[in-house]
């Protein structure tokens, strides 16, 4: 079980897919008008190979060596990378120069791809870095929806950037299985930037005896550490070609063939047996020879590996905790049916008297933190993700988000105003419950498409009323009559004509639930005796657009 880097480094070097990108870097290497050279790949793909000249890359790496370049100086070319978690990142400048010398050939090459057929694209040693980086500037371009992806896989190619440039890659979720390095223990290349560089996608590490394929970052990261070489300082990098098709060959012809037997007292522990034997593959040690760093690097490598799986453990079934939703969202639609006589599913909530009241608003809470824990969290998520994944994750299930937070809001709500407070839009919406501005917003910049828009004549009355703080407002405009009454007049009447005007634009876009209109709701309430007052004060019939709605066409629209 815990060899599965083994069993997957044999298939991969047993397939063609890795011997094609090296004889199409061999290709381009031959050809001196341009350092890179596009070929088929069978009947239905292509291959972009990056392999410029030996001399190029020896320049490269002696003149700007481990230099980064922060990510505003790099311009328009890899902003793109940066996220809310992550927005300041730097990649090596030997790359970025290159890339940057290609930038016109590129663009036409861009221009070209084809997305519905499979891409290669590949590169060794800094032929490798250009080709990550052409790689990652066609995954925000071309292939930003997550459909079909290029395969960028690289030879002895050194790391590109700093842990941020690491770490907003990895926020990415399908961005660092389109990478795939091939690290042979004799080149030193990949090694030069430790520690500064940090390694993102999955590697091959390939040695005399055999081969490992790891996509922990971490892992690798160790990894590289403990095969780099102790006078890596002092490499001559004129003499450091690494033949990677003899290294493919080798490994092709020779199956990994190690006995479990031969590990000692270490095979009562699968796992560490595992990385034990990944280990000796790539020839980080030798069998039955291990030192303390050895053992401590195991023991690094295999707390890690616990801690992955302990995580998928605990993570819950999707479409169970689907189910748990859906089930909770049903608890507060019957709510909303049974709370009729109360005045409706807001006011039923807020004035619970009775016993069987009181249990059934009890079972409702319940259920209304669940949908909160898990909104909360989808919100998060999808508000740490860089803009474009955004944008695809939460669209799958906006509508639904979009449901609870219509029917569980005005709950929030009432708690609030139960509790003698108020402002709650400016105060406890903007503290507490972000993930309902969040979603509105995400919501209302949804509509904004046109195939997404629709008009009032085409609409037909809310269920649940579409502003999930249409009961704050009510709440504030209590509190304003009750002030207006007090004869603090001048702003609390401005505050309730407002509120009027808000409430009929509501209702001629039919955007309000008929539920406000129930005799017992607080909306109702607040009709009856501030229409009374103004009436009162005037001593003539109040005529606002809302009091003609409310004496005219209120028992059209229920």
């Amino acid at each position: 079980m815990f060899s599965h880097g083994l069993d997957l480094a044999d298939v991969m070097v047993s397939s063609n897919l890795l011997h094609n990108a090296w004889s199409a870097i061999c290709k381009a290497s031959n050809n001196q008008d341009l350092p890179f050279q596009v070929s088929e790949l069978g009947p239905n793909g292509k291959i972009i190979a990056f392999a410029p000249s030996p001399a190029c890359t020896v320049q490269l790496l002696q003149e700007m060596g481990i230099d980064l370049v922060p990510a505003s100086p790099v311009g328009t070319f890899f902003d793109f990378i940066a996220t809310k978690v992550n927005p300041r990142f730097s990649i090596n400048k030997a790359a970025v120069e290159a890339f940057a010398s290609l930038y016109d050939q590129l663009s036409v090459l861009q221009d070209q791809i084809d997305i519905s057929k499979q891409l290669l694209i590949t590169g060794n040693s800094i032929g490798g870095s250009i080709a990550s980086l052409f790689t990652l500037w066609l995954l925000d371009t071309v292939y930003s929806k997550p459909f079909k992806r290029p395969i960028c896989i690289t030879f002895g190619s050194p790391l590109l950037g700093d842990i941020n440039f690491q770490k907003a890659i990895s926020e990415r979720s399908s961005w660092p299985s389109c990478f795939l390095h091939v690290v042979s223990n004799h080149d030193p290349i990949p090694k030069l930037f430790i520690p500064l560089y940090k390694p993102f996608g999955s590697f091959l590490f390939c040695s005399e005896s055999g081969c490992a394929h790891f996509d922990q970052p971490e892992s690798v990261f160790e990894l590289m550490v403990a095969m780099r070489s102790e006078n890596v300082g002092n490499i001559d990098l004129t003499n450091t070609q690494i033949n990677y098709g003899e290294v493919l060959e080798r490994l092709k012809e020779n199956a990994i063939c190690v006995g479990i037997s031969k590990m000692g007292d270490s095979a009562v522990n699968p796992l560490r047996v595992g990385l034990t034997l990944q280990l000796e593959a790539i020839g980080v040690i030798k069998t039955q020879q291990q030192n303390n760093d050895t053992k401590t690097l195991i023991e690094k490598l295999e707390k890690r590996q616990e801690n992955i799986l302990k995580r998928k453990r605990n993570i819950v079934d999707p479409k169970r905790k689907l189910n748990d939703i859906k089930i909770s969202m049903a608890f507060l639609e019957w709510y909303k049916k049974v709370t009729v006589n109360q005045g409706g599913y807001y006011d039923g909530y807020k004035h619970a008297d009775t016993k069987d009241e009181k249990m059934s608003k009890a079972e409702i809470v319940r259920h209304q933190i669940i949908l909160t824990q898990y909104w909360k969290h989808k919100v998060e998520e999808a508000d740490q993700m860089p803009q474009k994944e955004a944008v695809s994750f939460r669209t799958s299930w906006l509508y639904a988000g979009t449901n609870y937070r219509r029917m569980v809001e005005p709950l929030d709500i009432a708690d609030y105003y139960m509790r003698g407070k108020r402002d709650y839009i400016n105060s406890e919406r903007s503290e507490k419950f972000k993930h309902y501005k969040l979603m509105e917003k995400w919501f209302n910049d949804d509509k904004k498409t046109p195939s997404q828009t629709s008009y009032p004549n085409e609409r037909e009355k809310a269920s649940l009323t579409e502003d999930s703080c249409f009961w704050a407002h009510v709440e504030e405009a209590v509190i304003s009559f009750g002030v207006l009454k007090n004869g603090e007049s001048s702003q609390a009447n401005k505050n309730l004509i407002e509120f009027e005007d808000y409430v009929m634009g509501l209702i001629r876009n039919c955007s309000v639930s008929p539920e406000i209109f129930l005799a017992k709701s607080t909306f109702m309430k607040w009709w009856k005796e501030y229409k009374e007052y103004k009436e009162g004060i005037t001593g003539i019939s109040y005529n606002s657009s809302l009091a003609k709605f409310m004496r005219d066409e209120r028992d059209g629209y229920i």
